[in-house]
């Protein structure tokens, strides 16, 4: 039988968006929620999650482009996208969680990931 990863962290609910906001923690609520309640969550595998480093981060963005989500402060980065006091960590949980399944999948842990992150 193959087995999904599932990678997820408190952190993802930490990043926090302006009421009305078409993203939200309630999407991971409700997966969480979902999981539970159908009993799925006991045929997935849980994978800790690590966050990325700023190395990995260089390979696909920019140094300014970091240098901005890092900045402290609440605001609007482009369009619809807001930064809040946690959304750097979350962010950099996010990116690390992708390269943990990555790892995982790769070293034959599990065949599938899903990792329900946000931002």
């Amino acid at each position: 039988m193959t087995r999904t990863g599932l990678l997820q962290d408190p952190v993802f609910l930490e990043h926090k968006t302006p009421p009305g906001h078409p993203e939200s923690p309630r999407r991971l609520q409700r997966i969480g929620e979902h999981l539970v309640e159908t009993g799925l969550i006991d045929s997935v595998e849980l994978i800790p999650v690590r966050p990325a480093d700023r190395q990995a981060l260089l390979a696909v963005h920019h140094r300014d482009y970091l240098d901005e989500l890092a900045r402290p402060g609440e605001r609007y980065l482009a369009g619809d996208t807001f930064v809040s006091a946690r959304s750097w960590d979350a962010a950099l949980a996010a990116a690390g969680a992708a390269c943990c399944a990555l790892d995982a999948c790769r070293a034959g842990l599990v065949s599938r990931a899903f990792c329900a992150v946000r931002p």
